[in-house]
């Protein structure tokens, strides 16, 4: 299934190199049955806005599905336009 996620154990074997605590083993948040909301998506990806912005470090890779993530550079970021 592509939207549901690997166990947690697999990824740490593959990426023994990256941190993984905010994850739980499984993927709690997919449900093959039902798709998740834009509304819901939203508010996800902004508690995940405000986790990052509370993180110490200087310089984070987010990696995740490309339609989570132009969900979240087209419809919660905003960028402002000014020319400076």
């Amino acid at each position: 299934v592509c939207n549901k996620r690997r166990p947690l154990s697999q990824i740490v074997s593959d990426y023994p190199e990256v941190q993984f605590e905010a994850m739980t083993e499984e993927d709690s948040l997919f449900t093959p049955s039902k798709r998740e909301t834009g509304d819901s998506k939203s508010k996800r990806i902004n508690e995940f806005l405000k986790y990052l912005m509370a993180r110490p470090e200087n310089e984070i890779a987010v990696v995740g599905h490309s339609a989570w993530l132009f969900h979240m550079l087209n419809e919660v970021v905003e960028v402002d336009d000014a020319d400076d």
